[in-house]
């Protein structure tokens, strides 16, 4: 017997719901990083705001690059099942 459609659907939501949760994890802890690289790049009398907000947004780039390349692998991945 053949799945149903909503069953399928229902698989299918919730992957992409793992997936979304994963890439706000991965977002989250690229900017926590970024922050911290920043923190320490620059030297303890004077924090440099700059390297701060540089250092977290270029964490936050790489979260969102690994979130994104993430998401798109499972798409593929269900492209590819549903070509079966």
């Amino acid at each position: 017997m053949m799945p149903s459609i909503e069953t399928y659907l229902g698989e299918q939501s919730r992957q992409l719901r793992i997936a979304a949760m994963q890439g706000v994890g991965i977002v989250f802890l690229g900017n926590f990083s970024g922050m911290v690289a920043g923190l320490v790049l620059s030297p303890p009398p004077s924090t440099n705001i700059p390297k701060v907000i540089i250092g977290s947004l270029f964490g936050g780039f790489i979260g969102i690059t690994v979130a994104l390349t993430l998401i798109l692998k499972i798409t593929r991945e269900f492209i590819v099942h549903e070509s079966d």
